[in-house]
């Protein structure tokens, strides 16, 4: 998947890239959409969490000197463990693909 293009995009508000960083409280899911490709990955989790993503880039070197080259987009689930009891504490994540 590329990182960038219309085509490629988190199912969020402003349907930023692939590529992007960005971070949001209290979510239960996130899909990332290439209708190039025309595949969807969708990420869902319970109890509603922070989650927040950035791209996985390499520096290669070329004749046109040092280059990032994106790899993937990096997802982290964060939930806040204030209210949890002695007796546990449970919680769901999901990853579903489909074509599109």
């Amino acid at each position: 998947m590329a990182g960038e293009g219309r085509e490629r995009y988190l199912d969020v508000p402003g349907r930023p890239a692939p590529r992007s960083v960005g971070r949001e409280t209290q979510w239960t899911r996130l899909a990332l959409i290439d209708e190039w490709i025309g595949i969807e990955a969708e990420l869902t989790w319970s109890p509603g969490a922070e989650i927040s993503w950035g791209p996985v880039e390499t520096i290669s070197v070329s004749e046109a000197g040092f280059e990032r080259i994106y790899q993937g987009t990096a997802f982290l689930l964060v939930w806040q463990l204030d209210d949890v009891s002695s007796e546990g504490w449970e919680f769901t994540t999901r990853l579903t693909t489909r074509a599109r």
